[in-house]
C-alpha cells in the first residue's frame, strides 16, 4: 500500500486562476500606491508653488526646493507607472504638471485662476529656474562625501559614477519637462493667452527672450480676433516689442481692431 504512487490531485478550476487573480491583486495594490504616492507629491508640490507676497511682483516661487524634490518623485513615480528606468529620456512628467494645473484651477472663477496663472508663469518663466543648479542631489553634502570616499579608494569609483549619472538623467528630464510645459501653456489656458502674454511681457527686464515669448502669445490670440490681443500687437509694432518696428502693421492691426467695435 505504502509503495503505491500518489494520486494525482485534481484542483478544481476556480483553483487554477487563483495565480492570475493573486497577479491582480499584486498589480491593483502596486497601482494604488503609486497613485497615492502621486497624488502627495502633487499636493506638496503646489504647496511649493504658492508665490510668495512679498516678491509677488518678481514671481518668486515659495519654496523652489519643494518643487524640485516634488517633480523628483513625480518622475520616479512616472517611471515606475512605466515599468521604466530614470534613465530612460522617454519619461516626462509634462502630462501630469498639466493635469495638475488643470485640476487645481477653476477657470470660471478668476480669483482662482489669476493665482494659478502666476505659478504657472513662474516655473515656465526660467524653464529650470535654478532648480536643479540650486538643489541637485550632485550638490549634496552626501554626494560630495562618496565623492571623496572615491578619490581615497574607501568606495568604489563605479558606484559614485553610476549614481552621478542616475542623477545627471533624471535632472535633465525635469529641465526638458518645464521647457516643454512653456509650449502647453496656451493649451492649459485657451481663454487666458492675453493675460500670460502680459505676465511674460512683465518679466521681459529678467530675460529679453520673454518679450518674444509674449509677442508670439499676443498674435496667438489676436488671430483668433481677440480685440486685447490686438491691442497688445499694435503696440508691439508702435515699439518694436519682441519684433521690429513697423507703421504698415500698425495700421492694420488698427483696422482689424476697429472692425470688431
Amino acid at each position: 500500500m505504502g509503495n503505491n504512487p500518489a494520486t494525482p490531485v485534481n484542483f478544481p478550476s476556480s483553483s487554477k486562476a487563483a495565480p492570475k487573480m493573486y497577479r491582480n491583486w499584486k498589480l491593483h495594490l502596486k497601482t494604488n500606491s503609486l497613485n497615492k504616492s502621486q497624488s502627495k507629491a502633487i499636493n506638496q508640490m503646489l504647496q511649493g508653488l504658492r508665490i510668495d507676497g512679498k516678491y509677488y511682483d518678481e514671481l518668486k516661487i515659495n519654496n523652489s526646493n519643494k518643487v524640485y524634490k516634488y517633480l523628483k518623485k513625480l518622475h520616479a513615480i512616472n517611471a515606475e507607472n512605466l515599468d521604466r528606468k530614470l534613465s530612460d529620456k522617454n519619461v516626462s512628467v509634462v502630462d501630469v504638471l498639466i493635469g495638475v494645473f488643470s485640476s487645481s484651477i477653476n477657470l470660471k472663477r478668476l480669483t482662482n485662476t489669476e493665482p494659478a496663472l502666476k505659478a504657472l508663469i513662474a516655473i515656465t518663466a526660467r524653464p529650470d529656474f535654478d532648480l536643479v543648479d540650486r538643489y541637485s542631489d550632485c550638490k549634496t553634502r552626501y554626494h560630495r562625501m562618496l565623492e571623496g570616499l572615491a578619490r581615497i579608494r574607501l568606495m568604489p569609483s563605479s558606484f559614485v559614477e553610476g549614481r552621478t549619472k542616475k542623477i545627471e538623467a533624471q535632472d535633465e528630464q525635469i529641465r526638458n519637462s518645464l521647457s516643454e510645459l512653456r509650449t502647453g501653456l496656451i493649451e492649459l489656458f485657451p481663454n487666458h493667452t492675453v493675460a500670460v502674454g502680459d505676465l511674460f511681457h512683465e518679466l521681459r527686464v529678467r530675460n529679453p527672450e520673454h518679450v518674444e515669448t509674449a509677442f508670439n502669445l499676443f498674435r496667438q490670440a489676436a488671430d483668433r480676433n481677440d480685440s486685447e490681443g490686438m491691442l497688445r500687437m499694435m503696440r508691439a509694432y508702435i515699439h518694436g516689442l519682441g519684433v521690429d518696428a513697423d507703421p504698415q502693421k500698425v495700421t492694420e492691426w488698427t483696422d482689424k481692431y476697429e472692425a470688431t467695435l
